[in-house]
């Protein structure tokens, strides 16, 4: 019940800040409303796309913000553990490394020599192309090697926890849409969400406000260090 009220609170108040200027492109979430929910067509330098019929305004804002707070509840606590850079670039190293030297042994016999002679016959500059690329494996081997031993400290942009970044993303968006910060209704969207999905409530739900200002800073000190460097 608060659940639905809160959602109805937060369409009210987009309908009430922009009218009839709800536009969306036509998407295959909105084809069970049929094509009369897109009505006059909008061009713009920046967009374009169809303004939602006034009959329809209710229907595609609580299907979009629907969507968006299930995928959240259906979303990991944390993003899938990547692969280090560094030993990465390392195995990468270690391929050129094997590389040239098999190329090494390979043009070290006669044979092979005299059929690369046979194949480019008197394209002399496609053999010298062939003969120093195998030079620039061994070039590559040491400089993938020397990339790999650099230190670099990792700037976070945004919450390691995919169900926070969406939930920030869907939070700003609330907050252009409607004029002002809706933390409480999205919370008790969220929290209901994940009820009904018969899921606890994750401990973040009642700090958004406080994940949005560690957003915000980790961006500011990100473009404080490109702009500086």
């Amino acid at each position: 019940m608060l659940a639905r009220e809160a959602l109805e609170t937060l369409i009210n108040s987009v309908i009430d800040r922009h009218g009839t200027s709800i536009s969306t492109k036509p998407h295959a979430l909105l084809a069970d409303f049929g094509e009369e929910v897109y009505s006059q067509r909008v061009v713009t330098p920046v967009y374009s796309g169809y303004r939602i019929h006034p009959a329809h305004r209710k229907n595609v804002l609580r299907r979009t913000v629907e969507i968006g707070i299930q995928t959240i509840t259906q979303l990991p606590s944390r993003y899938p553990v990547a692969g280090s850079p560094r030993t990465r670039l390392k195995s990468l190293a270690g391929a050129f490394v094997k590389a040239a030297g098999l190329a090494g042994e390979t043009m070290g016999q006669e044979e092979v020599r005299k059929r690369v002679e046979l194949y480019f016959e008197k394209q002399d500059e496609s053999r010298r192309r062939l003969l120093h690329g195998f030079d620039e494996l061994r070039w590559c081997a040491q400089t993938v090697d020397a990339i790999s031993k650099l230190r670099v400290k990792r700037l976070r942009l945004d919450s390691p926890n995919p169900q926070v970044s969406l939930a920030l993303y869907i939070a700003n968006w609330l907050e252009s849409a409607t004029g002002n910060k809706r933390y409480a209704e999205f919370t008790t969207l969220l929290d209901g969400s994940f009820g009904a999905a018969k899921r606890p409530a994750p401990r973040w739900l009642d700090r958004l406000a406080i994940e949005m200002h560690d957003r915000k800073r980790r961006r500011e000190e990100w473009m404080r260090r490109i702009s500086t460097s």
